[in-house]
This record gives structure tokens, C-alpha cells and sequence, in this order.
């Protein structure tokens, strides 16, 4: 499979007694046509993980329905969490999905 630039990069910095050498470890980007040639669809869909924002940002783009993206949508292990955050954070989050959420109106 080929792999290409872009995507994440992990820096590990490795303190020496004459100076200090930062490690650069790309991490790999995949072509999609090498993976299914090698793969069949269904274990790229178990392996794969979907950006949900960007799918319904996709969605408010007009290139397919809300409606589409549910029929394979599924529950899975459900998890309950508590964060204690600061009121100015928990204001700005408020603030945050509610000037989002116009543009999601329309899926």
C-alpha cells in the first residue's frame, strides 16, 4: 500500500549530553484504492473510523441527506462522563454549539 504526506506527525524530543535531536514519525496515510485492491469493503468499514463533523458538514453541502448517513448509524458501548470544568469554559462551550448549530439546521 502506498503511503503519502500530510496527517498527523508524532515529535519525540531525545535529551543528549551534547544537545538534543527531535524524532519525526509521520504517521501514515493510506491510498484507499491500494487498501480495497489488497482488502475487501467490509473489513475497510470495521477498521475505518468516520469523522462524524466533517460527514454532516458534508451533508450541509448538499451531497447527500441526513436521512442517508441514519439508516447506518448504531448505537454502540454507551459510557456515562463527568468533567469538572470552569464556568467561563462550560459558557464558551454553550456558545460554541449554539453559533454551530444554524448551519446544521438545514441536513
Amino acid at each position: 500500500m502506498s503511503r503519502g504526506g500530510g496527517g498527523k506527525e508524532e515529535i519525540q524530543r531525545i535529551e543528549l549530553p551534547f544537545g538534543s535531536l527531535n524524532v519525526v514519525i509521520p504517521s501514515p496515510q493510506l491510498n484507499v484504492k491500494d487498501a480495497l485492491g489488497q482488502l475487501s469493503e467490509d473489513s475497510l468499514v470495521c477498521a475505518g473510523r468516520i469523522n462524524y463533523e466533517l460527514l454532516m458538514e458534508y451533508a450541509a453541502k448538499g451531497f447527500f441527506k441526513k436521512s442517508e448517513i441514519n439508516r447506518f448509524r448504531q448505537l454502540k458501548n454507551i459510557t456515562t462522563k463527568y468533567i469538572l470544568t470552569k464556568l467561563e469554559k462550560d459558557e464558551w462551550m454553550h456558545k460554541f454549539f449554539h453559533k454551530k448549530q444554524p448551519n446544521l439546521r438545514f441536513l
